[in-house]
């Protein structure tokens, strides 16, 4: 891993919980208008493949009002 002195924080990231399947993953806010998630990769099948997969998506109008509430 590289010296912490050269390493640039991006966010903090939050343990969830899909409502859908109960399957865990990792979410924070990289701007005001967009998050990050972290996902396990379900479709890995060698050891060269990546364990997490990273996505970053804009908020949709509503969910960015509903977090706003919420600070």
């Amino acid at each position: 891993m590289a010296n912490s002195n050269n390493l640039v924080k991006l966010t903090g990231l939050w343990k969830r919980k899909s409502k859908k399947d109960g399957s865990q993953y990792l979410s924070g806010n990289l701007t005001p208008t967009a998050k990050m998630i972290v996902l396990p990769n379900s479709k890995k099948k060698t050891d060269k493949e990546p364990d997490y997969i990273a996505f970053v998506s804009a908020y949709k109008a509503k969910q960015q009002t509903e977090e706003d509430d919420e600070l």
